[in-house]
């Protein structure tokens, strides 16, 4: 499991034991069960003896826990809330709410049960460190991080800005090659999908800017993430409120200004800003479909964790999918009038109906949870 390795004799701790080569040797009558982390020296952690007939088959198995899905368990308790900030930076106008904003930079401050970030002031840290940005790159690699450097894209090849104007934006570092004096780079190309490019060791030097260098790493926390079905009620109930869900942690940082919940939908229908966002932006129309698959998904493990009436299960299913069929259609007439400008009715009577489906869905849903 994710601690130790149990035998009828007790547990038995090794570092890193997931990583650890597993063996079962069976002489005669018998058994024996070893570990090695190189395949070479091996270590006995359980024997026995067994009256076993020698002319019959047997099988044997090692079972291996993980322990719970905490990813699974984390996933469906978030990603409920929107926010909706038409002055936002980012230009990212409508995103999941997780948690208040300490900087402008999109991901400032969101903490993850499976990621750590941090955000580093490069102008400042080389001057004391006296370190030059390819060994503090190539380290935070070897440090299995990933290094977010702001660069000038007017210097990099496939970027809308190359050769063309200043612009500066995010690149994520993954790798290098030494000899070839190149990073593994991935960020949006000069048709605005991601992609993954290299960078010579000399352009990027010259392009980054003097904003904070993030890193990321994989790292889950120690303590096991426990599903709560009570937090899942809260914020489904401040969703179809329209609650400003960050006064919750107004003690840790300043509450965002915006628009939260269902309410995003009167201002993507009511507002000119809005209507020109949900026809020329199809970031808009993907969120909005993305935000129903995670709630059918949502509803399903619910449902397997035996939290809801069993009697509502088929109309409630029924509803969600019509909730999430309608969202794609939207999605779908979106991507078709960017090439084709003739669908912006469509799109409207669809963006309404999917209003009416989602608070008709999610009415059903809270009044059907029994935990």
């Amino acid at each position: 499991n994710q601690y130790d390795i149990t035998t009828e004799n007790g547990h038995i701790s090794y570092e890193d034991h997931f990583n650890l080569y597993y063996k079962l040797a069976r002489k005669n009558n018998d058994i024996q069960i070893s570990v090695s982390k190189n395949a070479e020296r091996w270590d006995v952690i359980y024997e026995c003896t067994y009256e076993l007939s020698m002319s019959e088959e047997h099988d044997f198995y090692v079972q291996v826990y993980f322990g719970e899905n905490q990813y699974e368990q984390w996933i469906n308790m978030n990603y409920i809330q929107l926010f909706f900030d038409e002055t936002d930076p980012n230009t990212v106008y409508l995103d999941y709410f997780m948690f208040p904003r300490k900087g402008d930079d999109a991901s400032y401050q969101y903490l993850c049960h499976f990621l750590d970030t941090e955000y580093i002031d490069y102008q400042k840290y080389k001057t004391v460190e006296d370190i030059n940005i390819h060994k503090y790159i190539r380290g935070s690699i070897l440090q299995d991080y990933y290094v977010n450097v702001c660069l000038n894209e007017f210097y990099i090849r496939n970027r809308r800005a190359y050769n063309s104007y200043k612009d500066g934006h995010y690149n994520l570092v993954y790798g290098f090659d030494d000899n070839e004096r190149l990073y593994y780079i991935l960020g949006y190309n000069a048709n605005g999908k991601i992609e993954t490019a290299t960078v010579p060791y000399d352009v990027l030097e010259n392009s980054i800017s003097d904003n904070d260098i993030v890193r990321y790493r994989y790292k889950v926390n120690k303590w096991n993430y426990c599903f709560q079905i009570d937090y899942v009620r809260k914020m489904l109930q401040e969703y179809i409120n329209g609650e400003d869900s960050s006064r919750r942690f107004k003690g840790l940082l300043e509450n965002r200004k915006g628009v939260y919940g269902i309410k995003i939908f009167d201002q993507l229908i009511g507002t000119e800003f809005g209507k020109r966002l949900i026809v020329e932006d199809r970031r808009v129309s993907f969120v909005l479909y993305e935000h129903c698959k995670l709630m059918q998904k949502r509803l399903i493990y619910i449902n397997k964790m035996g939290c809801l009436r069993t009697d509502d299960w088929k109309e409630l299913f029924e509803k969600c999918e019509l909730m999430v069929n309608t969202s794609e259609v939207l999605k779908n007439l979106v991507i078709k009038n960017s090439v084709r400008p003739r669908y912006k009715d469509n799109i409207f009577v669809n963006l309404t109906s999917l209003k009416t489906y989602e608070v008709d869905f999610l009415e059903c849903f809270l009044k059907s949870l029994k935990c």
